[in-house]
């Protein structure tokens, strides 16, 4: 104790900015955001409340309490010494803090209404508000259809942030025990969370047999965020492939998903190849990375952004498309054949937020659309 003591007294003589309550850290969420009062969310890692909360991060109790499926991720943070919690959504607006709170169109929004005039929404990627707008004419107005949602004093809003009561400690170590150390370290197909694609079975070497392909989180995370995963192949439960250089990190969280979309011969050139999203959000396009098995590994195939023609006949795997009126693959749903797929194509062209079914076919270089299926739906 003597020892510890001295230890802390250099430290504030060595760092005069450092007080005290910075040296200690925290364990229990209850007990963190009793000490710390107010800590808001980060937006560039919304798992990371505090370099003072060293606990499970974020903690299962959370999820527990709000009735969120293991899986689907959840952000939280500390408001006047009580623990909220959010669900994560795939656009990232409903646990988002607001600090522009705006009744006034921002510049932002006065570009997107000035290039798509009475557009019956503007979209996400530019309004930076709280607030839902339209475009009448060219003048964006906030959507008085929609319920214009309330924010707390910190800049949440009120109804997608829970409060979660503190719990018996007896209580919250059994709500923690109940994700198990290997459901944290093992996804689970169709268990974790059906939309999420984190484990996936292919033949990888012809023999008959599928292996199994995991998305499983990182062995060593500093910031204890749980977004990041890596690849791992198992074969009869036993791991034949795992991506310790983290050549093709997944993130899984409130800005996208990147996951198993699809597996199987995508191009039909004989070889698996393993399809994974690139992590994007509201409209914009989304890429893909192609991974192909060797038969010892995977390794990156092609990478881009699948843009549509002028005539929307064929994709083209690209870098960077641009955005204003572009059309392009947003998600491949089923692979029907080899190189014949089910895929949702997204357009700007016709309609902002417009998408649509079709069944291509791929040769490793360009989709080709066969058929298309119904009519355009507005997102």
């Amino acid at each position: 104790m003597k020892t510890l003591i001295t230890t802390m007294l250099l430290l504030l003589v060595i760092t005069p900015t450092l007080s005290m309550a910075d040296l200690i850290t925290y364990e229990d969420p209850f007990d963190f955001c009793k000490a710390v009062r107010n800590v808001d969310t980060n937006d560039s890692d919304p798992s990371l409340v505090d370099k003072r909360y060293v606990g499970e991060n974020p903690p299962s109790v959370i999820s527990k309490t709000m009735g969120v499926p293991m899986g689907i991720l959840v952000v939280w943070r500390c408001m006047d010494g009580n623990v909220y919690g959010c669900e994560l959504g795939a656009s990232g607006r409903a646990c988002t803090q607001w600090k522009n709170v705006t009744s006034s169109p921002t510049k932002s929004i006065r570009h997107f209404c000035a290039n798509h005039p009475n557009n019956h929404m503007v979209a996400y990627a530019y309004n930076d508000t709280p607030w839902e707008w339209v475009c009448r004419g060219t003048v964006g107005v906030i959507d008085t259809s929609e319920k214009k949602l309330s924010l707390d004093k910190r800049g949440y809003y009120r109804d997608c942030w829970k409060k979660i009561p503190t719990a018996e400690p007896a209580k919250l170590e059994a709500a923690r025990n109940r994700l198990t150390v290997s459901q944290q370290k093992e996804a689970k197909s169709n268990v974790v969370n059906p939309r999420l694609h984190l484990s996936v079975q292919a033949d990888l070497d012809k023999d008959g047999k599928p292996e199994q392909i995991n998305l499983v989180p990182f062995e060593s995370d500093p910031l204890k965020s749980g977004l990041r995963y890596m690849l791992v192949v198992k074969k009869n439960n036993e791991e034949i492939w795992r991506d310790s250089g983290k050549e093709f990190p997944c993130y899984i969280g409130d800005f996208g998903v990147e996951d198993l979309q699809l597996v199987g011969d995508i191009d039909n050139d004989g070889y698996i190849e393993l399809l994974i999203p690139d992590r994007v959000s509201d409209v914009s396009p989304s890429g893909f990375r192609i991974l192909q098995w060797n038969g010892k590994r995977f390794v990156l195939k092609d990478s881009g952004i699948f843009k549509a023609d002028k005539e929307m006949e064929t994709f083209s795997l690209v870098k960077n498309p641009g955005v204003e009126g572009v059309t392009w693959i947003s998600s491949f749903d089923k692979l029907i054949g080899p190189g014949v797929l089910k895929v949702d194509v997204f357009s700007l062209k016709l309609k902002d937020g417009s998408h649509r079914s079709a069944t291509v076919g791929f040769d490793g270089k360009i989709v080709n659309v066969g058929t298309w299926e119904g009519p355009w739906l507005e997102w």
